[in-house]
């Protein structure tokens, strides 16, 4: 059995968790440690406090074989220094060159007895198995102050106040509001507002008199161009390589109080069943490559997995071709025995920096891997195989072979870094820019009869919806594209091409789309996964279409080979949100071009180094100031509570969000809620002009039936002389499930009735079988004296709706619900429901005719010209996970015969 002493007052505790709780839990020895981390540099003094002599010689020349502060020398320490959890005699851990131990099966509800040492626990929603790291994880040795903690200790002995520099809260959100707006542009301002700044030498001086973050250096390199000088040799050049400590960054952010909430020190494994089979994929804490990476490090080592993003930026467009290549750096929480750091909750511990992921595009991931662009960075694929390879994994690429290459160039020591696993999917660029619109797009407007004009006209004439973006000229003439329009396309362009192109092309476009939306997910479970490999190997087995159609004569492209290694890299590093290109794209706005564009542009990558150092420092302070405050207000509510009863605490713990027992809101605390306009849009219609101008022709009829249904009296009769009060719009909020968002929160969406926009198709929608879609004509409040019987209490605002069919089972290639407007007796079947049976929007788009050359139809008119129409679970991810979660993957292989078009 493993032991470990205090090393302050001798006792013998059985863990190191023991041990923590020991000395958390004993003044004298909480004092002890405290005076220690107070009197020595936090690195020295975990080394002696738990890591003994290891050199056999010192016990024979007569040094004490026990560490500084007198821990028995038998206690086996790892080579990092930090304790094991072997006892004396047992064979120490492996070092990182021998092969890791192997797994521990995975722990489930059944195998767990009452005396086991890792029970299973649910999460905080308390429906998912989680299940911990089998070894020892993420262990803290000690406590000591966090950054934020230290600033307000010294502030405090200092008798500085707590706006300083600046003189207080106004004038420090004025500072603020100004860099973030105004940058380094010169600053004047009128003495009579009373601020300690007045002009724009005064105000920087404020603004660098912040505590600052690590030191920027610059250091020039020699490099070789691709141009040769008149001899025929390699033209060089000096260039500026301006840098920050990366382990000080680390430190940074790790250490940052702000963060704490969101930090995971140990891996996990989390599942959607007690049974642990149903595994869920998130973030990278919840991945194989942070748990397998775990086991090969000493026991209680920390790891903290650094996300690298680089891309090559231009920084003017008119005064010449300035350009920079940022590298952005990331953490999810140097070397191979670790950095000892504090942590955002205050623990003292070993931390692993270790890169985990490389954010970069195709060109510069074919740079980093040291292979030509006609190969796979990831895999031994080239360019003959890339595209045309059938859908089965290749072998990956060994990291060793580029070390022999490296090793003459470079002394860098990258333990456990496998670079070419580094490379993470690209949304933005593979599958948006690339798989879809530079070749899906282009393939399919070959392939459609009619080409680009037809597929124009059905751009134009395609179904409104507020998140729809409406490309009223088509999408030809567009030159300059961007992530947004090509998201905008992929919501309708299956609609667009269903019915112009045949049913195998219509099957790789949906195929195509189906991918880009899976990856996509913030979670994934099995099912989820297979389906993302469903839709993968479906193109594949279809694309030969485009061959058979002239269009193409093979497949070896980049992009597309790249959707392979989707699922491998999910289940490694999790989730591809946190590893898109348009999060760096986003960067060089905020940290390149706005910081180029505050220079004068001579010597402009020094004034960017200040320009960011001071937006650094602004931002930092700004998260002092929050935690501070909440800081404060905690304490205050601690303090008011020592003398209330537990019924009073009770109540203030459920009113007081910002008090100490403030819980976190979940995924199960959001709830649908339905907000209407303060006041009606259109007050006082009446029946004429709803029955005329909302197009609601059995208005009176349908509200007549409503309180005939109710236990109103029979003489509460609505008359053509009524008047009502009626809305433009009803906002729901939806909550978002974990697929979209890892975030608790929800989208606000929006069901829109008014004349003229009524009949643009604002939809209800449901699941499978489940819901109904309609179309809301109207959105107005019942009188006050026809809200008699079972309305009395009810809301009392209601919606006429017009019904369409139910959703049958989706078509064979399209595979979406069709649906046509719902009848009775030649007319549109129609009802009048509360509000609160509206579920949400969704988008039905026309089944179109196959050609619309001659056609009258527009986007305003389609609703009332088309016959039938389709479902689109393209317009929101939230649309996606609802209907594509209807759908078994049995369904999804065997969809029922349908004319698509």
């Amino acid at each position: 059995m493993s032991s470990f002493q205090c090393a302050h007052c001798r006792k013998i505790l059985n863990t190191v968790k023991g041990l923590r709780s020991h000395i958390s839990q004993t003044p004298h020895c909480r004092r002890s440690l405290e005076e220690l981390l107070s009197s020595q540099p936090v690195a020295q003094q975990v080394e002696q406090e738990y890591a003994p002599s290891r050199s056999a010689s010192a016990a024979s020349d007569g040094r004490s074989a026990t560490g500084e502060l007198g821990q028995p020398a038998d206690i086996p320490v790892s080579d990092s220094g930090l304790p094991t959890s072997e006892g004396p005699g047992q064979t120490p851990p492996p070092s990182p060159t021998q092969s890791p131990p192997a797994k521990r099966p995975r722990t489930t509800v059944e195998d767990v007895g009452p005396d086991d040492e890792v029970p299973p626990v649910l999460d905080s929603q308390g429906s998912r198995f989680v299940e911990d790291f089998p070894g020892v994880a993420g262990t803290t040795f000690g406590t000591a102050e966090t950054v934020f903690e230290r600033q307000k200790r010294l502030r405090q002995e200092s008798g500085e106040g707590k706006w300083a520099p600046f003189d207080d809260e106004g004038e420090w959100q004025l500072a603020e509001w100004m860099i973030r707006t105004l940058g380094q542009s010169p600053v004047s301002v009128k003495r009579e507002m009373d601020l300690s700044f007045h002009n724009n030498r005064s105000f920087l001086k404020k603004i660098d008199a912040l505590p600052r973050g690590p030191k920027w250096e610059c250091e020039t390199l020699v490099v070789e161009g691709d141009l040769l000088d008149e001899n025929g040799k390699p033209k060089t050049e000096e260039v500026e390589l301006w840098k920050r400590d990366p382990v000080e960054c680390i430190q940074e952010l790790i250490g940052n109080p702000a963060f704490r909430d969101d930090m995971h020190f140990a891996p996990q494994k989390i599942f959607d069943d007690l049974q642990g089979e149903r595994r869920r994929f998130e973030e990278m804490w919840t991945a194989d490559w942070w748990w397998g990476t775990q086991e090969d490090l000493p026991d209680g080592a920390t790891i903290a997995p650094v996300i690298l993003a680089t891309d090559k930026t231009r920084l003017s467009v008119f005064s010449g071709d300035k350009s920079a290549w940022p590298v952005y750096l990331s953490l999810i929480v140097a070397g191979l025995r670790g950095v000892t750091m504090v942590c955002a909750d205050g623990g003292i511990r070993l931390v692993f920096p270790i890169l985990a992921a490389y954010i970069a595009d195709f060109p510069e991931q074919c740079l980093v891997a040291c292979c030509k662009e006609n190969r796979c960075p990831r895999c031994l694929v080239g360019a003959k195989e890339r595209g045309d390879m059938d859908p089965i994994h290749s072998a990956l690429r060994n990291p060793q072979e580029t070390l022999v290459a490296l090793a003459q160039e470079s002394r860098a020591d990258l333990p456990h870094c496998n670079i070419f696993n580094c490379f993470t999917p690209d949304l933005l660029h593979q599958l948006h820019k690339g798989v879809f619109k530079d070749h899906l797009v282009s393939w399919s407007t070959e392939a459609a009869d009619g080409g680009k004009d037809e597929l124009d006209r059905r751009f134009q004439t395609m179904s409104r919806h507020p998140s729809l973006r409406q490309f009223k000229k088509g999408i030809s003439l567009i030159s300059q594209w961007t992530g947004t329009e090509y998201k905008n396309m992929e919501k309708v362009f299956a609609g667009v091409v269903c019915g112009v192109v045949e049913p195998r092309v219509l099957r790789v476009v949906r195929a195509v789309l189906d991918f880009i939306y899976y990856a996509h997910y913030e979670s994934h479970t099995e099912d989820s996964l297979r389906k993302l490999d469903r839709a993968w190997r479906e193109f594949h087995i279809c694309k030969d279409v485009f061959i058979e159609l002239g269009i193409r004569e093979a497949f070896n492209i980049p992009k597309i080979h790249s959707m392979a290694h989707y699922v491998p890299s999910i289940r490694s590093l999790g989730t591809n949100g946190g590893y898109n290109t348009e999060g760096s794209e986003r960067l060089h706005i905020d940290y390149a071009k706005d910081a180029y564009q505050a220079t004068n542009k001579k010597n402009y990558t020094e004034q960017m180094t200040v320009w960011l150092r001071r937006r650094d420092a602004m931002h930092t302070f700004a998260s002092y100031i929050a935690w501070s405050l909440s800081r404060t207000i905690r304490e205050l509510d601690e303090h008011s509570d020592d003398g209330n009863s537990d019924e009073d605490s009770q109540q203030k713990e459920g009113g007081d969000a910002m008090g100490k027992s403030a819980k976190r809101p979940t995924h199960a605390d959001l709830r649908v809620s339905r907000v209407l306009p303060k006041h009606p849009s259109f007050p006082h219609l009446s029946v004429d002009t709803i029955v005329s101008d909302f197009g609601a022709p059995d208005f009176l009829k349908q509200l007549n039936t409503l309180l005939r249904g109710s236990s109103a009296p029979a003489h509460i009769v609505a008359l053509p002389t009524d008047r009502f009060n009626a809305y433009r719009r009803l906002n729901i909020h939806l909550p978002l499930p974990r697929e979209v968002s890892l975030a608790p929160q929800r989208l606000q969406d929006v069901v829109r009735a008014a004349p003229a926009v009524a009949r643009s198709g604002r939809k209800k929608a449901g699941r499978r079988h489940a819901f109904t879609p309609c179309q809301v004509r109207i959105l107005f409040d019942l009188p006050d004296h026809l809200r008699e019987g079972d309305l009395r209490n009810a809301n009392k605002t209601f919606a006429y709706v017009e019904w369409f069919t139910k959703m049958a089972t989706p078509g064979k290639d399209i595979r979406m619900f069709k649906v046509s407007p719902s009848t009775r007796q030649h007319r549109r079947r129609a009802s009048i429901i509360p509000v609160d049976q509206i579920l949400q929007s969704c988008h039905l788009f026309p089944a179109f005719p196959r050609s619309l050359k001659h056609s009258t139809w527009t986007a305003d008119s389609v609703y009332e010209d088309a016959t039938s129409f389709y479902v689109n679970p393209f317009l929101r991810h939230l649309d996606f996970v609802q209907f594509e979660d209807g759908l078994a993957l049995e369904d999804l292989d065997n969809p029922e015969e349908s004319d698509d078009g």
